[in-house]
């Protein structure tokens, strides 16, 4: 009985640690979805979800140690829109489990997240709601 609870409850905690983000919802502005700068003060992922012709599309943001802000779908070609978690300065694909450095967020190929065009304006990095829908069109089904 011993070793199913302990089988059982290493199911549910791996279960859990795997899970995805919390993502936050933004509400467009126009054709356009707006993250403040101050929301990403750190080097980590920053998960967010918009809605694109009534789909939601889950991104990521995140401030590379370079200074450059970078979008990406949280998603690859590879692996779908299973996702990626963060673990120290790895990005972990939750589908196959590839360790990514987070300095080549923002390149395509591989296992990486699928690039999102985006630009950073006054005190906000910008995502317009097309480059969600057309990076979303090459995810693998």
């Amino acid at each position: 009985m011993a070793v199913v609870l302990a089988f059982a409850a290493e199911f549910v905690y791996a279960r859990a640690m795997d899970a995805p983000a919390q993502a936050k919802m933004l509400t467009a502005s126009g054709s356009e979805v707006h993250i403040p700068l101050s929301e990403l003060t750190d080097a980590s992922l920053h998960f967010y979800a918009a809605e694109v012709d009534s789909a939601t599309i889950r991104f990521f943001v995140i401030h590379k140690t370079n200074g450059d802000y970078v979008a990406a779908l949280d998603a690859c070609q590879i692996c779908g829109s299973v996702g990626y978690r963060q673990e120290g300065q790895n990005i972990i694909c939750r589908n196959c489990g590839a360790t990514l450095n987070a300095p080549s967020i923002g390149l395509s190929g591989g296992c990486n997240p699928i690039p999102l065009q985006s630009r950073v304006e006054g005190a906000d990095v910008i995502v317009n709601l097309s480059a969600l829908s057309e990076a979303a069109s090459t995810i693998a089904k």
